[in-house]
């Protein structure tokens, strides 16, 4: 450780209640909106990157370096490395940018058929204690103990979706999501040959707590006819709570005392929640809107946060240089699993009606990850190091997308986008026991700042 240097087809609306009705079927309803990152789920993150932020100043490339308390994340096999007993806190200021749209439809009817949806979200700044660790060696230091507390998932986010016609009026849909993810857990490693060879496993308990709500309102007063209505009053909740169980693994190889090769593994556990929503108004197999009427629905539904693996290599070409990457593969897809269409629109006869959206007509990517980071060492004094790091990954897109319609795509269900972070930091180590780091981490989608510490007994 740092110590130790020194240490679809365009979708044709027939009016302007279908368009709010497809809207509010694909916001809320589909089984995997929990767990996409577009509307009121945009932005859950569940925090892949390994904590510390001498971690986070190099990119988050620590899986082959993991020499601290933070590596029953970054790789549980890490901890063999340590001789000393440590523990570590973690402080992490985090803010994430709002965006804001606005898209036009046009139905076949004429001016009337022409409305404008916006969408806004706003998300506000997070400050919270999100790692904690012990570890210390045991049985005469032939094995390493950790116990660890880790937010892996943490959002509190409001979004608004608007609509706008000049001939109907307006509409304002707030929607809050609340989604925590806390692991508490305990992890042991080995070192073979010298400590050229690690292994390291744990096993955590994943505590999950969700809580959404999406409304609708007719701020406007839309109009409504006898053979039109426009959803007036709806809602969707989300809401879940439970305890699973979650695994890491991690090997560390260290052939030569300039050259580290790391890898690691994360088996996240699924958990159940439920869904209810009540909607006004239905729509017809023809896709013709008939009279009001309440319809109610209630989904146990289910929530599989993505198991990722890491690979990667670090060298040290000078003492005070350290120069990491790292791939990590994150299986993003297992969001779809048990994905299904809810809600549909359809045409055809009452008795033959045929459904428009499929679920294989969804999708969520599998991604690569890929980090970068160095670390610098200067001597302020003799007796007071400076850590400057530098580093930088690339996070390709990986939310809900909808892969036959153009529509649904600009409404957000578009896959995300792909994200560059840089990042920064520097560390100091304090009469050789206390070390202390700060970090951040800048990208178009957020902002993360983060102080941590390691004491060495």
């Amino acid at each position: 450780m740092f110590i130790n240097l020194i240490r679809t087809e365009t979708l044709k609306k027939k009016s302007l209640a279908a368009v709010i009705l497809f809207i509010s079927i694909f916001l809320f309803v589909s089984r995997s909106s929990a767990i996409d990152n577009t509307f009121e789920w945009v932005g859950v993150d569940f925090n892949f990157s390994p904590p510390g932020a001498r971690a986070l100043g190099m990119g988050g490339a620590f899986v082959s370096t993991a020499d601290d308390t933070t590596a029953p994340i970054a790789n549980p096999a890490g901890t063999a490395q340590l001789a000393k007993m440590q523990i570590s806190l973690q402080y992490s200021y985090g803010t994430q940018n709002g965006n804001s749209g606005s898209y036009h439809y046009s139905g076949v009817g004429g001016p009337n058929d022409i409305v404008t949806v916006g969408q806004t979200t706003e998300r506000g700044t997070s400050s919270k204690l999100s790692y904690g660790s012990f570890s210390t060696p045991i049985f005469n230091k032939a094995l390493n103990i950790a116990l660890f507390y880790s937010k892996t998932g943490d959002i509190v986010k409001n979004s608004t979706v608007s609509f706008h016609n000049s001939a109907n009026g307006y509409a304002i849909w707030p929607i809050e999501t609340k989604l925590s993810i806390d692991e508490y857990g305990l992890s042991l490693s080995k070192s073979f040959f010298d400590n050229k060879l690690m292994f390291g496993a744990g096993l955590s308990v994943f505590y999950m707590d969700l809580e959404s709500a999406f409304y609708t309102s007719s701020a406007g007063g839309f109009a409504t006819s006898s053979t039109q209505t426009y959803f007036l009053s709806n809602n969707n909740s989300s809401y879940g709570s439970g305890a699973k169980i979650g695994y890491r693994f991690g090997v560390l190889y260290k052939p030569l005392s300039w050259l580290n090769f790391g890898a690691n593994g994360a088996i996240m556990p699924e958990y159940d929640y439920k869904t209810s929503y009540n909607i006004t108004g239905f729509l017809n197999s023809l896709g013709n809107f008939g009279g009001a009427q309440v319809i109610s629905y209630n989904f146990t539904n289910k929530l599989k946060v993505p198991d990722s693996y890491s690979f990667g290599v670090s060298v040290r070409p000078i003492q005070n240089l350290l120069i990491s990457t790292e791939a990590k593969y994150v299986l993003y897809s297992q969001l779809m699993r048990d994905f299904y269409v809810a809600y549909d629109t359809y045409t055809g006869s009452t008795s033959n009606p045929t459904a428009t959206y499929s679920a294989s007509d969804f999708k969520i990517n599998d991604i690569v990850e890929y980090h970068l980071g160095t670390e610098y060492m200067f001597n302020i004094t003799k007796e007071l190091p400076l850590a400057v790091r530098l580093g930088t990954y690339y996070v390709p897109k990986h939310s809900l997308e909808c892969t036959i319609n153009q529509n649904m795509r600009d409404l957000g269900f578009d896959g995300g986008k792909n994200l560059w972070h840089v990042t920064g930091g520097i560390g100091t180590v304090i009469a050789n026991h206390l070390q202390l780091d700060l970090a951040g981490d800048f990208s178009d989608a957020n902002k993360k700042f983060i102080a941590s510490t390691v004491y060495q007994f």
